[in-house]
């Protein structure tokens, strides 16, 4: 096993830092450094005018800023994203991937590379089949390509949409495994739930561990569901951006609207009375039509009373027609929340107070740390947890990726497939 003191890491491209600090709380210290893209985002500076971040990456170089943690931050000169870059064989042969970020980073050696490349058309909310093909893959396959053929580390990991297991992942999954062999790596895919790895959301994902051997070894399984009410308990009183989020403003007409009628007409018991979906008992005790009216008798403006009422009939209209509504709609959870992404930062009840639920909330159930603050509005902030990795997640797969690494393997395989969620190995064609 690699000793957990001397590791040698990096990271490339954390995004909002998540599987960063993940990785650091199980390695136990900081990262030599950090790569990044131009590209990414709009670059932040300080007052004297120097670089400070990409800035998706803002957030976690300024915690680190503040704890005294952070590392060096290496910018690669190369855009995310090339207009001619297609998936193609052309590509794969470029010169272009070894592109050095400078002469003071030094490779040798390196045990570990984690990484955050953006869902790259695998996401639930892409169009289909196509998008697995879309310029935007080039950020996974580029930083793939890097990693194993510029840095070599014992082991590369990162996370992606749980589609790369599927029929629309299967070209990029061609690619990576392409890169595999002509680098001297096997793969692991790991599918989980964050649910069970000690915390109360249900955010389903898939690793991918790289390993600089010719076989994948064993990997554990963990079912560690945290209780909802407990896990929320551990978030201090002080915390900061603890404040309930200000739902009129954001999400006023399937948000606002249905919680304020709920609240009116069933009294202080409402969430009791509902259960968990606000909607699905307003249709199942059809009262959309005393909605409607509950909204034309509001105190709000005139705009946003014909905006409500024209979704409310659309709503109606789709719900008869035995048809589902995409929106984001009020939700109660009850043993654990769905998915933390917009939709459901937005629409999310706190259990046992009458608000919505809070920043801090939902970086908590992110994994990250209570001291850790986003800039900006709301808006801007839940780009920034959405796109995270949840930090306990990542700390459990690396440190079973880490723990196996010298372990020798029962299924003398390549390629392996470790289903997590059903706690199983699952047979895996390429």
């Amino acid at each position: 096993m690699i000793g957990k003191e001397k590791i040698r890491w990096c990271a490339i491209q954390p995004l909002t830092g998540g599987m960063y600090l993940g990785t650091e709380k199980y390695v136990g210290h900081p990262a030599e450094f950090i790569l990044s893209f131009k590209g990414l985002g709009d670059a932040k500076y300080d007052k004297e005018g120097n670089f400070v971040s990409c800035s998706n990456e803002y957030h976690l170089m300024k915690y680190l800023d503040n704890v005294g943690r952070r590392p060096e931050y290496k910018i690669i000169d190369k855009p995310m994203f090339e207009d001619s870059i297609e998936i193609n064989p052309k590509i794969i042969d470029s010169d272009t991937w070894t592109l050095n970020p400078g002469k003071d980073v030094d490779f040798t050696n390196m045990d570990l590379v984690v990484a955050v490349p953006v869902c790259s058309g695998l996401s639930t909310a892409t169009r289909g089949n196509e998008d697995t093909l879309w310029e935007k893959n080039c950020n996974m396959i580029w930083i793939c390509r890097y990693v194993l053929g510029t840095i070599k580390p014992k082991i590369y990991i990162f996370e992606n949409a749980p589609t790369l297991m599927s029929e629309r992942g299967e070209q990029v999954r061609l690619l990576l495994e392409t890169f595999a062999r002509e680098n001297g790596y096997s793969i692991a895919y790991y599918k989980t739930d964050t649910l069970y790895h000690d915390n109360c959301q249900s955010r389903k994902r898939t690793f991918i561990i790289f390993y600089k051997r010719n076989e994948c070894p064993d990997m554990e399984y963990e079912h560690n569901q945290a209780g909802l009410k407990e896990y929320f308990d551990r978030i201090p009183e002080d915390a900061p951006q603890n404040e309930p989020i200000d739902i009129f403003k954001i999400n006023p007409v399937t948000g606002w609207f249905p919680i304020r009628y709920c609240k009116e007409k069933l009294g202080d018991d409402w969430k009791e009375i509902v259960g968990h979906n606000v909607f699905q008992w307003i249709v199942k005790n059809d009262k959309v039509e005393d909605m409607k009216d509950f909204i034309r008798e509001s105190d709000v403006d005139d705009k946003l009373k014909e905006r409500s009422l024209k979704w409310f009939d659309h709503f109606d209209r789709k719900t008869k027609m035995g048809m589902g509504v995409y929106a984001s709609l009020p939700y109660i959870p009850i043993t654990h929340t769905p998915a933390v992404m917009f939709k459901s930062m937005v629409s999310l009840i706190n259990p046992w107070e009458d608000r919505f639920c809070s920043i801090r909330e939902f970086l908590h159930l992110m994994g990250m740390p209570h001291d850790f603050i986003l800039q900006g509005d709301y808006i801007k902030q839940f780009a920034q947890i959405g796109q995270n990795v949840p930090a306990r997640t990542a700390y459990w797969i690396v440190k079973d990726a880490v723990e196996s690494f010298d372990n020798e393997s029962s299924n003398h395989k390549s390629i392996r497939f470790f289903n997590n969620i059903k706690e199983k190995e699952e047979v895996y064609v390429p």
